[in-house]
């Protein structure tokens, strides 16, 4: 066999590995490791299986199907989104300022779609006053969405920003050094007297 050359065994390996990357929520290193290659070949050279341009196609197309069935698309998303991150317009109509001044929910009139920006909805029960001016009283408690939330989801989805990757001062350092030592090892080696 020719070098550089794959074995059936190291393709299927490779597709082996995209199936358990597409599992496990899109981890390159530990898809590698349970595919049976070494946690340093994982960490340091997952382009050895994800660069190739049929494990690229490969998970793509296992995408787009997975997004048809579940009838999954960008402007889906997009659309849930920017639903929860108005939905303090949608929620207001359904607010009522009682004669105290008290804001009270009424949902009457609302549509499905109103009703599918609200979190979560609870009661409480109360009593207000004692003796026999006490009042029982039954108030609606509604979760609204985090629109702060939403909006930062329907940025990224949008790739209006990215995050800043942090990098550990100490592993910048560790790789500096080891750059150097490659550096000075090649430049040993490559040098005529030096030789033996």
């Amino acid at each position: 066999m020719k070098k550089g050359k794959s074995t059936k065994a190291t393709v299927a390996k490779r597709f082996a590995v995209a199936d358990e990357y597409l599992i496990n929520g899109h981890d390159k290193a530990k898809a590698m490791v349970s595919g049976g290659y070494k946690q340093l070949t994982a960490t340091r050279n997952s382009g050895s299986v994800f660069d190739r341009p049929e494990i690229i196609a490969y998970i793509n197309a296992k995408k787009v199907k997975a997004a048809a069935r579940n009838e999954l698309t960008e402007d889906w998303i997009i659309q849930r989104l920017m639903a929860l991150a108005d939905s303090g317009r949608v929620l207001a109509k359904f607010k009522k300022v009682q004669s105290d001044g008290a804001i009270a929910w009424d949902f009457t009139g609302a549509t499905q779609d109103d009703l599918a920006v609200v979190q979560a909805i609870g009661v409480d029960y109360y009593t207000e006053g004692r003796g026999p001016d006490a009042v029982q009283v039954k108030k609606f408690r509604i979760k609204e969405p985090d629109v702060r939330q939403a909006l930062v989801d329907l940025g990224r989805t949008l790739a209006m920003f990215t995050d800043k990757v942090e990098v550990n001062e100490d592993l910048a350092d560790r790789i500096r050094q080891g750059q150097k030592r490659a550096y000075d090892r090649n430049k040993t080696e490559s040098d005529p007297t030096t030789r033996h």
